[in-house]
């Protein structure tokens, strides 16, 4: 008995500077996220995959990022990675649910956030968001205007304005 409880605090001892190290990279990204810098909190979460020492909250914050460069794919498979280790997480299947929306892929749309309603049943939100994503034509028009208004803001960037205001009250007739 005594040998197997040696050999648990040995490991524990060991893996102890790997578990301060991942928490103190850990509160570097949460920080550099918090201060709306993407790409070096990224950076840190994808280190922290690689030295396996991740949750499901590591994953739901790549899985942002992805999303927030408009990165469907990785956004999908990072929030896929999420629920697999939390698979209650109503906000990671809400979220996904507007990857698939951003990708026109409905019916996956419609999956995630029945998914999250099953889970948060009295969320009025997540409801109101089913019915809407549920609307064939509410969606499309959604995705249509949130296309539209990020060729305005690009269009913005490359001060053509007047091609911009067109792109934005078109977004605004739409949705």
């Amino acid at each position: 008995m005594r040998v197997g409880g040696s050999m648990n605090m040995l490991q524990k001892l060991i893996l102890m500077p790997r578990f301060f190290k991942a928490r103190s990279i850990t509160k570097k990204a949460n920080k550099l996220l918090s201060e709306g810098n993407y790409a070096a909190a990224k950076g840190l979460y994808l280190q922290l995959e690689d030295m396996k020492t991740v949750n499901y909250m590591i994953y739901h914050n790549i899985a942002t990022i992805y999303f927030q460069e408009r990165e469907w794919g990785k956004a999908e498979e990072y929030f896929k990675k999420c629920l697999s280790l939390q698979p209650h997480s109503a906000v990671s299947y809400s979220t996904l649910s507007e990857v698939y929306l951003r990708s026109r892929r409905w019916k996956e749309a419609e999956q995630a956030i029945t998914e999250a309603v099953a889970i948060e049943p009295l969320n009025y939100f997540l409801a109101k968001r089913k019915e809407k994503v549920t609307d064939s034509q509410w969606r499309t028009k959604h995705v249509d205007a949130l296309e539209l208004t990020e060729e305005g803001l690009r269009l913005m960037s490359e001060q053509r304005f007047d091609d911009a205001l067109n792109r934005f009250e078109r977004a605004v007739l739409l949705d």
